[in-house]
């Protein structure tokens, strides 16, 4: 089962200073694809953000596939440092990616490698596209600052994984927002490093309202409940159990 672990304290001036586990599990359809966590650890000066998953199910008939991906946030006097480290395996081939940002205004310095080569091109990102960019996990810690501070959670980021780089926008769904549930708009904008052939499984770029991030409220605390997707053949959502603990 599931399982949302919550140790911290919001308060008006810090929204989350503690740790928060959630356990999740993946479905596309009614198809279960895999399980996995995802972690926030915040100090005074330190963060740490962490997802990992584990396909099961159908999706390991087929091929074992599993990754990770830990972002760390350090900050020195005024200045902020960050890093990403991701790693995959799929099958018998696997990956690893790092990137590094001393600074937001400069190109972020990455290290990637892979097993075996590509077996399909990927689209280049356009000159000066890297600049300002943030790592992929970076925004559900922004959001639910947001949401447990101001009830909304609106917000645009220019992300990039260490592969691709792409803009993804939130936007609250006002009708559906209650005391105990507040759900955000997602739409994505690929810029480049993308799988050039497209995907009818994950193609996630949608300026639609279909999409979706979903936070639900425990005991007086907003975490992230759903996320949904959507794709030309189904739609593709992470879901949390409701088992609280502190």
């Amino acid at each position: 089962m599931s399982k949302i672990l919550f140790i911290g304290l919001f308060t008006a001036s810090s929204a989350f200073a503690g740790n928060l586990f959630i356990n999740f599990d993946a479905f596309y359809g009614p198809t279960k694809l895999g399980f996995g966590i995802f972690q926030i650890s915040q100090s005074e000066n330190d963060t740490s953000l962490e997802a990992s998953f584990a396909s099961s199910g159908v999706v390991n008939f087929l091929k074992n596939a599993s990754g990770s991906v830990i972002v760390k946030i350090e900050k020195i006097n005024n200045t902020e440092k960050r890093s990403l480290k991701s790693s995959g395996i799929w099958g018998n081939s696997h990956s690893s990616v790092k990137v590094l940002w001393d600074d937001a205004s400069k190109l972020p310095q990455v290290e990637k490698f892979r097993s075996k080569p590509l077996q399909y091109q990927i689209s280049a990102i356009p000159d000066g596209q890297l600049i300002n960019t943030i790592d992929p996990l970076t925004p559900i810690l922004n959001l639910m600052q947001s949401v447990n501070e101001k009830k909304t959670c609106s917000g645009r980021y220019r992300i990039f994984d260490g592969i691709r780089r792409y803009d993804i926008r939130f936007e609250n769904i006002k009708e559906n927002i209650t005391s105990s549930v507040i759900r955000c708009n997602i739409s994505v904008s690929k810029i480049g490093g993308f799988k050039k052939k497209k995907n009818l499984f994950f193609n996630i770029e949608s300026k639609k309202t279909n999409q979706f991030l979903e936070f639900i409220s425990v005991d007086g605390v907003f975490v992230p409940s759903k996320i949904l997707l959507s794709s030309p053949i189904g739609s593709f959502f992470i879901k949390t159990n409701l088992a609280f603990e502190r």
